[in-house]
């Protein structure tokens, strides 16, 4: 199943549900929970309470981690907060600062709230459904060059 992207110069506040990867190169603040992996990206940021399968970071993430398996910080990451999962990787090169707890990975499964299936990532934010978004031509003219 391909990733949904949240691209630079993309900011969402609120609530993120889903089954599908989700790779942040912008910014989330709020709350996401996946059946699937997440991957904040080297420019990536979120400030948010995550629940997912996998949770890799490499851009600057603050807030709690739940994964059903495995979490990553690699180098140059930066995770700020508590983090929770049977196997936990901290690369040279990141910076940790908050609480590891290492979990049975039958504990952490339970931890995890499955949201209702569907074949695309529900995502809840400031924005009404049909409404569509005004992005601004200085975020766009990066694109164009």
């Amino acid at each position: 199943m391909p990733a949904t992207k949240i691209l630079p110069g993309i900011r969402i506040e609120g609530k993120i549900l889903g089954n599908a990867d989700v790779k942040v190169e912008g910014e989330v603040s709020g709350e996401i929970k996946l059946t699937s992996s997440i991957y904040i990206a080297k420019n990536g940021k979120v400030k948010a309470d995550i629940e997912a399968v996998n949770v890799y970071v490499a851009g600057d993430f603050t807030g709690n981690i739940s994964a059903r398996e495995f979490i990553q910080v690699s180098a140059g990451g930066k995770a700020h907060g508590e983090i929770k999962a049977p196997a936990i990787s901290i690369e040279k090169g990141a910076k940790f600062s908050g609480k590891i707890e290492m979990v049975e990975e039958d504990a952490a499964a339970t931890v995890i709230s499955a949201p209702a299936e569907s074949a695309e990532p529900e995502i809840e934010a400031s924005v009404e459904e049909e409404q569509e978004l005004e992005v601004p031509a200085a975020a766009t003219e990066t694109d164009a060059e």
